[in-house]
């Protein structure tokens, strides 16, 4: 009966629970103060992956929140939490690029996360993964949307991690340049200005509200200094920045040993990481822009600078670590760009880690050729760096990094590739005309150029490269021939081609083969009609001339249609059976002196098949007269025979 009850309460306990848990995952706080923006939600949700914090289904406090309690711990934004994308004003597909936007919330079906910028992406995973920051596109999102309760951008200057965005029509410029209110300013791969203005600009920024009503009363306000919430990480959980000891602090632990140095390590801030990062620079082993930041990039330049040094491999910039790095004779890392003609085992492992991420389509050999170094290019473009096509030490770590993004475009038939499938839609564009000549297997520059052709005429823009889409409608009856498709000319393969062959050499005019081929015998016996003709020069065949052959043919009474050609007797009737046109019956001499000579050959062989049968009659006919004759011989013997018989 304890048991029983025991187990009742148990059971009344786990549904009062579930009903809690529900509650709270339903509805969030609603208000949110004006200083609720993009750039803060992105700096919130990276300082609870600094921070550490767990993953708990169901939470939504400070260092215990699932996927949308994440999102809603910062100023109770987000809207209703189990459907925060249809509580958003704003929102698209990730198939069509995720916008220059900090701040911005990603949806996949059960989950949300949170857009950081830079391609970089933070989402409570699970129990197991925790808090996770990597490349957007490493999770499969569907939907990115504007999180309501959050005031996004239109125009002007933000601050996120120490650096300075501009934003204009609501994104933040990339890789371009600017000149605003009188300053010129550069802005890198990841938006970042190459300098910052005065921080008045900042308070300037005009901010667009996306707040959504929901069925919420209660609010939890986090009110920044500044509208543009400069939201940074809190130091004060790491080390001190400076090089000094912690003897002010209050504990009655033993006073520690001074150190000459302070340890650093992934997610730390300030200016110790500046000035590590200056000198691995400078020793060769951090290639990329100096910032304050401690993120994987100088983790991995940690590194490479451990391996050289003979120190244990962690990642972490410990006082070992930091004292041989500022060593006079610290190793000094001097990496050699791959270029092209390069033939060396880097090369190699860089084309095996290109084709593993989809962009390299060819067999690793490690020879650094156009295929490698298109494959660079494209690789670069896709992970937010300069397309130089040339492998430097920045695009080597990235390139081996965990955060690599694969080829957006995987699937996609591209300039520079080779293989099967570029032999078909050469094969295919040559079959409309806009390329010449036989398929080779490599999206070389002719390749391009017709495929150029050909979107001239579908009236798009050029691209070099064909979608799946593009590639099902190039083979489809709806793909339009080339305008110049009936302008037959050097490289043309068809039987038109070998029509045309024929009508010239019943003119006399072309001695080649007929194999359908416009080559260069064909081109020279169309610029001989051409002359003769009276027209104008040009080797193509156009309209006009098939016309004046057509005439000419009917002048000298030629015919060439069906399998009946009239021909002089210098042409070899076997090339036109072999081309398929007639057969030796077909044949019509008009020569004279051949007909004569033909009608004697033929005269000739009637004469001896005559002489053949009268042969033949004749060795006939004596056999049958020996015959006739033996009979009664025969006969008379046999008579006599039996009348010696009946007279005995």
């Amino acid at each position: 009966m304890k048991k029983s009850l025991v187990t009742l309460v148990k059971s009344f306990a786990s549904i009062a629970m579930s009903i809690v848990l529900t509650a709270s995952s339903l509805f969030i706080p609603s208000a949110s103060a004006d200083s609720s923006t993009g750039v803060g939600l992105s700096a919130h949700v990276l300082n609870a992956y600094y921070s550490g914090w767990s993953y708990v289904y169901g939470g939504s406090s400070e260092g215990a929140v699932d996927c949308s309690g994440l999102i809603c711990t910062y100023n109770g934004v987000g809207g209703i939490r189990t459907s925060m994308l249809y509580s958003s004003p704003e929102s698209g597909y990730i198939c069509n690029g995720i916008p220059n936007i900090h701040g911005l919330g990603l949806y996949q079906p059960g989950h949300v996360g949170v857009y950081v910028g830079g391609g970089m992406a933070v989402d409570a995973r699970s129990e197991y993964y925790g808090i996770c920051y990597q490349s957007v596109y490493t999770k499969s999102w569907t939907s990115w949307f504007k999180v309501a309760g959050v005031n996004y951008p239109n125009t002007g200057w933000v601050k996120f991690q120490g650096d300075s965005y501009y934003y204009e029509n609501g994104e933040y410029l990339a890789s371009t340049s600017r000149e605003i209110d009188g300053g010129y300013y550069t802005f890198d791969a990841y938006g970042r200005s190459d300098y910052s203005p005065d921080d008045s600009a900042y308070l300037a920024t005009d901010y667009s509200s996306v707040n959504v009503s929901t069925n919420n009363s209660s609010s939890n306000t986090n009110d920044d200094s500044y509208s543009y919430s400069d939201y940074s990480y809190n130091n004060d959980s790491y080390n001190n920045d400076s090089y000094t000891d912690d003897s002010s602090s209050s504990t009655s632990s033993p006073k520690p040993t001074k150190s000459k140095y302070t340890t650093l390590y992934s997610g730390y801030m300030g200016a110790d990481v500046k000035k590590l990062q200056t000198r691995l620079k400078n020793l060769g082993y951090f290639d990329t822009d100096v910032t304050d930041f401690y993120g994987s990039l100088t983790q991995t330049a940690v590194c490479e600078f451990q391996e050289a040094a003979s120190l244990n491999i962690t990642g972490v910039a410990d006082e070992e670590t930091l004292e041989a790095v500022y060593a006079d004779d610290a190793p000094v890392l001097q990496f050699e760009d791959i270029t092209l003609g390069d033939y060396t085992e880097d090369s190699l492992k860089a084309q095996q880690r290109l084709q593993e991420l989809g962009y390299f389509y060819d067999d690793p050999t490690g020879y650094f050729g156009e295929v490698t170094a298109i494959a660079v290019s494209q690789f670069q473009s896709a992970n937010g760096l300069y397309s130089t096509g040339v492998i430097d030490s920045l695009t080597y770590d990235l390139l081996f990094d965990e955060s690599a993004i694969s080829n957006p475009n995987e699937g996609n038939v591209s300039y520079g590739m080779k293989g099967d499938s570029v032999r078909a839609i050469q094969q295919r564009l040559i079959d409309l005309r806009y390329l010449v000549g036989t398929p080779t297997e490599e999206f070389d520059d002719d390749t391009l150029n017709a495929l150029h052709s050909y979107q001239d005429t579908l009236g798009i823009e050029h691209t070099d490269y064909l979608t799946k889409e593009d590639i099902n409608y190039l083979y489809s009856s709806s793909a339009p021939k080339s305008p110049d498709y009936n302008k037959l000319q050097m490289g043309y393969i068809g039987d038109d081609v070998k029509d045309i062959q024929i009508k010239l050499m019943a003119l006399d005019m072309y001695d080649g083969l007929l194999n359908g081929l416009y080559d260069e015998t064909t081109r020279l016996a169309v610029l001989s009609a051409q002359k003769k003709f009276g027209l104008e020069q040009t080797g193509i065949v156009d309209e006009y001339f098939m016309k004046t052959l057509e005439t000419e043919q009917a002048r000298m009474n030629i015919s060439t249609s069906g399998e009946s050609v009239v021909i002089s007797e210098t042409i070899n009737a076997k090339v036109f059976e072999q081309a398929g046109y007639l057969n030796s019956e077909s044949v019509i001499l008009k020569d004279k002196n051949t007909q004569t000579a033909v009608k004697l050959a033929i005269i000739g062989l009637i004469i001896s098949m005559m002489i053949v049968v009268v042969i033949m009659l004749n060795t006939t006919s004596k056999k049958n007269i020996r015959k006739k004759s033996a009979y009664p011989v025969y006969t008379q013997k046999y008579s006599k025979k039996r009348e010696k018989v009946i007279r005995r």
